[in-house]
């Protein structure tokens, strides 16, 4: 009999199948499937538990992909989360909101003022947004681009018509790194003012760092592995293209010259690789690589 996890076992949410973190907690390490009982019980007490304890003493998020979400208490629901406090202002919260849980995919953005006046929608059914300067880059579910905003809600532009994949999106300085899913999920580039756009690479990819200068990403092994892939690393200019190993790898995290990623080749086990592709080895999970 397998054991399949449905739900959250650090704060019981329920996800979706296409969740990489869980969209409360942020825990990483979902969708297991054990052959015992025995071996779901050690991945509790080992994996679960530890975890657990980290995040209600932290009582904060870790990093996910449209950027860092921190923990609030005093916000409507369990479904609220700030998007960042602004540090231009003093005045104003920017905060996803889910009245009903449902749309984990798609969350209100809405921003208010510290006294809890002036509540206003600024994006609705929102997927990803960053706040960059005195400006909030977005995409929405009802159509393809990539938008930005004042913080007030107006000067609203439209920058591409790519489809922006959110879990894909990185923003360094000036440039946002996307795979772009009109594109068969090529690697794409732009500029914030949405003057220059540049695909940087043919590969077809599921998921992509930007690290410094570098790009670390999963090239697609074929059309029935979406989740997984090869691991690449290049150049934000698109150049110096390598593959760093033939694991069939589910990236975790880039941190400290090291990426974390579930190998798929060894049943799903965690493992690290140095950013140069040098001393690839099985590596004991800990909660602190998902911050």
């Amino acid at each position: 009999m397998n054991y399949f996890q449905s739900i959250c076992p650090v704060c019981e949410t329920e996800y979706a199948e296409i969740d990489k973190l869980c969209p409360v907690c942020g825990f990483g390490d979902l969708g297991k499937v054990f052959i015992t009982e025995q071996d779901s019980a050690y991945w509790v007490e080992t994996i679960v538990k530890p975890y657990r304890t980290h995040w209600e003493e932290k009582n904060l998020k870790p990093v996910i992909c449209p950027g860092k979400r921190e923990y609030s208490k005093n916000l409507e629901s369990r479904g609220s989360f700030v998007v960042g406090l602004l540090t231009n202002t003093n005045e104003w919260e920017y905060y996803y909101y889910d009245y009903d849980h449902s749309a984990r995919h798609y969350l209100d953005l809405y921003r208010k003022k510290k006294d809890g006046t002036e509540k206003q929608l600024l994006i609705s059914k929102c997927s990803f947004s960053k706040l960059i300067g005195n400006w909030i880059f977005y995409t929405v579910d009802s159509s393809n681009g990539l938008f930005k905003m004042w913080l007030d809600g107006t000067g609203i532009q439209q920058l591409n018509d790519d489809e922006c994949w959110k879990w894909s999106i990185n923003t360094i300085g000036d440039w946002i790194y996307y795979m772009n899913r009109c594109e068969s999920s090529r690697i794409y580039k732009i500029n914030i003012d949405g003057a220059y756009r540049q695909i940087l690479s043919n590969d077809k990819c599921h998921k992509l760092y930007v690290v410094g200068d570098w790009i670390y990403y999963e090239k697609k092994i074929d059309k029935w592995h979406n989740h997984i892939g090869k691991l690449y690393k290049m150049r934000t200019d698109g150049k110096k293209r390598k593959k760093l190993c033939d694991d069939k790898a589910s990236i975790y995290n880039v941190k400290d010259d090291w990426i974390y990623y579930s190998n798929k080749s060894d049943g799903g086990e965690s493992y690290r690789i140095r950013t140069d592709g040098k001393e690839r080895q099985p590596f004991a999970f800990t909660p602190d690589y998902f911050f």
